[in-house]
């Protein structure tokens, strides 16, 4: 499918250009009358995107009652690690806000992971409340990229994660061997709306390549990240950016 690519001179502009997306798309759905259902990624260019929706601007104006946060993947730590995306995002977002915490649906890295998984997936069902058989339909996920290619924890070479059917899966991260809960793909490109959010020259060459669409994107899971009936963007800084066709 053809994604919508969008490029900013610095990573502040991409933030808040992020920012201003989810108060149009929240309002929205606040002024019809439902909720807004918004997974978060983890990684340096997410934070920078949760502290500006953390400012006066946009504390004022978006209507933070009606969204619901769950989370793209999470670590297999306890939430006050270091290392879990769970504490990175309450940390810039939630608490800073005062996110109502029957709006925050987290991954519970410190429970056993395969169980966890499970949990998940029927707290996502409960909340998102599919059809019988359907996949539960986000209205906005936000996804970092990896050098590698990877995207949530969705690694190159981890192909029976992303076909399994179910919602949930425990992956491994290749080079520390940590165990990480995920969305799988069946959940991502169910989506209404993904949105790949990456900054820096180091992405670059990955980047390009999904985007060109080279050969070597195709052991890329961010290559496979296809909302059949959603929306697809790209938000790039220019560094990001520095490798892809004129075209762009």
């Amino acid at each position: 499918m053809t994604a919508d690519i969008k490029i900013f001179p610095e990573p502040a502009k991409l933030a808040e250009a992020v920012a201003v997306e989810l108060k149009k798309a929240s309002k929205q759905a606040h002024e019809a009358g439902r909720r807004f259902n918004l997974v978060l990624a983890g990684g340096s260019t997410p934070r920078a995107v949760y502290q500006v929706l953390a400012l006066p601007e946009f504390k004022s104006s978006i209507p933070w009652n009606c969204i619901h946060f769950f989370w793209g993947d999470e670590r297999c730590v306890p939430p006050d690690h270091e290392d879990s995306n769970y504490r990175m995002a309450r940390e810039t977002l939630l608490d800073p806000l005062n996110i109502l915490q029957e709006n925050i649906h987290r991954i519970r890295g410190e429970n056993d992971p395969e169980t966890e998984a499970a949990r998940y997936a029927g707290e996502i069902k409960n909340n998102l409340k599919p059809q019988s058989g359907k996949t539960p339909r986000f209205d906005w996920i936000l996804l970092g990229l990896g050098t590698d290619g990877h995207t949530a924890s969705l690694f190159p070479g981890a192909q029976p994660i992303e076909d399994r059917s179910g919602l949930c899966a425990v992956a491994i991260q290749p080079q520390s061997g940590q165990k990480r809960i995920t969305l799988t793909s069946r959940v991502l490109n169910h989506a209404k709306r993904v949105s790949f959010i990456v900054t820096g020259k180091s992405k670059g060459q990955v980047v390009a390549e999904i985007l060109n669409e080279s050969p070597a994107s195709q052991n890329y899971p961010a290559a496979r990240v296809h909302p059949g009936q959603g929306t697809l963007e790209w938000f790039l800084d220019a560094n990001a950016a520095t490798k892809l066709k004129e075209s762009y």
